[in-house]
């Protein structure tokens, strides 16, 4: 670094045969040729298309380098992670169909969704406001500011986790699977079911921790990946040399492997960022962090039942047989979803560098370039569902499924519309839209229970699907618009994405 300089007064204001004991008796020019050089090589006036103006050429194309390799290899380290994952939730359903009836793996779906609703209450909206506070904590460039925000999220997490747990084994979790879901075997290990919810609500902040210091893969691992893994190696196992699993086993496992999961991700934060000698003193406010966080706890919430309130309702009006097809096809669809998932994993930390930085144009090459990666890989495995959806359904979870197929291929239809679309929902959330967001999903979700609670009556499963893909489709419009109305750029899916790879790579656009 001590001869960097040297060399751009000597290769670019062409002072060549200047040395270092030259210019030791000429302070004025040695003034005047660094004043020169800060001049050179500091940013300058930046618009907003390029956070790189004012650099030499050579240093914005070693940048722009060493960002896209960085990309590509959280990318990388996410696709990989977050496909074993999926796969291995896709295996741990198949078991499952092998070793419980058909009147269980509903009871199963129904335990599952309630878990994951419970879990997003509990950390209320805590998951993406992690990313947004560390991705600006770490922009101030102070690692004590940075440790601040994270604990204060840590703490926040905690707190509400328990505070929502105590509520629910008070008597709600049982009215619910009692009342609502006419599950009674729920009822009677609902405390179990409350204990793994709690462990999936305490992963979200620790795994957008690590996600927002740049390391994905343990980002993507605390993000059901991990525990779906070990899960499905227990539940193979027993099934090996027991043949047959109760339902209140499978939920006391998912909550230890949880338990475990969430311990390593502690001690793997801890020794980035160093918890010993934190005082309270240190630690951002429960208050300032709910401020940012209560709108997502609502986006959070309406993107849950845009999804599963339609499993709720056709549990409530077909029976737990229904609700048990319209969940396996669910799980297939999040097949559909895994490319864009995967993407947005990654990429969320650099979509809110390049917003931070105001650059427009990187951002949008950034953001097409990725939708249509997305979108190609969505096509590809949408073909194979549609075409061999019901070979699949047979082969993997036995012919009494196959009646899930019809389901299946209309969620398909709504999901691609929003892979096509790309990531404007973490644009809007890292771009400070988070109202608008929140507001947009709300209206989505009401809408989606309304044309469910009409449909399902008259045409069962296939009705619940009709009105989630209805509402994916218009949600994910509305969103795309505003980010082009707000941010001026397009999220959506490009038909020349190798120019948007190029500027990226080199920072200039192909012709």
């Amino acid at each position: 670094m001590g001869r960097a300089p040297f060399r751009v007064i000597k290769r670019q204001f062409g002072f060549v045969k200047v040395r270092d004991r030259g210019l030791a008796d000429k302070t004025s020019q040695l003034t005047a040729l660094f004043a020169s050089l800060k001049i050179w090589i500091s940013p300058g006036p930046v618009d907003a298309s390029s956070p790189t103006v004012g650099l030499p050429p050579r240093q914005v194309e070693c940048d722009s380098r060493y960002a896209m390799a960085h990309i590509i290899s959280s990318l990388a380290w996410s696709a990989v992670i977050r496909i074993l994952g999926v796969g291995t939730a896709f295996l741990v359903n198949v078991v499952l169909t092998r070793l419980l009836s058909v009147e269980d793996v509903g009871q199963y779906m129904l335990a599952f969704s309630t878990v994951m609703f419970a879990s997003i209450v509990m950390r209320l909206g805590i998951k993406q406001a992690t990313m947004k506070l560390a991705s600006d904590a770490r922009n101030q460039g102070d690692q004590r500011v940075l440790r601040q925000t994270l604990l204060g999220v840590m703490r926040f997490g905690v707190i509400t986790t328990g505070i929502v747990a105590v509520v629910l084994i008070s008597g709600i979790a049982d009215w619910v699977f009692v009342d609502v879901f006419d599950a009674p075997e729920l009822a009677d290990f609902s405390a179990w079911i409350v204990a793994w919810a709690a462990m999936i609500s305490l992963a979200a902040p620790i795994g957008e921790s690590l996600r927002a210091l740049h390391r994905p893969g343990w980002g993507v691992a605390l993000d059901m990946s991990a525990q779906s893994s070990f899960v499905f190696l227990v539940l193979w196992g027993a099934a090996f040399y027991y043949h047959n699993v109760s339902l209140q086993l499978v939920i006391k496992i998912w909550f230890f492997i949880a338990l475990m999961v969430n311990l390593g991700g502690c001690v793997r934060l801890a020794r980035l960022i160093g918890f010993a000698g934190a005082s309270f003193a240190e630690w951002i406010s429960v208050a300032s962090v709910f401020h940012f966080a209560w709108p997502i706890l609502i986006l959070n919430l309406s993107i849950f039942l845009m999804a599963n309130a339609a499993l709720w309702v056709v549990s409530y009006f077909v029976g737990h047989d229904g609700a048990a097809l319209y969940g396996i096809a669910l799980k297939l669809y999040n097949l559909i979803a895994l490319p864009l998932l995967i993407i947005n994993l990654a990429l969320e930390p650099h979509i809110a560098d390049y917003i931070h930085a105001g650059s427009k144009t990187r951002l949008e090459a950034l953001l097409r370039l990725s939708a249509s990666l997305a979108f190609s890989l969505t096509a590809l495995i949408s073909i194979v569902l549609i075409f061999a959806g019901k070979w699949i359904l047979e082969l993997a979870f036995g012919q009494s499924y196959i009646a899930a197929y019809p389901i299946l291929v209309i969620l398909i239809m709504g999901n691609v519309f929003n892979v096509l679309t790309g990531s404007c929902s973490s644009v809007l959330l890292l771009g400070g839209r988070r109202i608008w967001l929140s507001a947009v999903n709300a209206v989505a979700a009401c809408a989606g229970i309304i044309l469910a609670l009409l449909l399902v009556p008259r045409w069962g499963g296939v009705g619940a699907a009709l009105s989630t893909a209805t509402v994916v489709v218009g949600a994910n419009a509305v969103m795309w618009w505003i980010v082009k109305k707000e941010f001026g750029v397009s999220s959506a899916a490009s038909l020349v994405p190798w120019n948007h790879y190029t500027f990226l790579k080199r920072g200039e656009v192909a012709r």
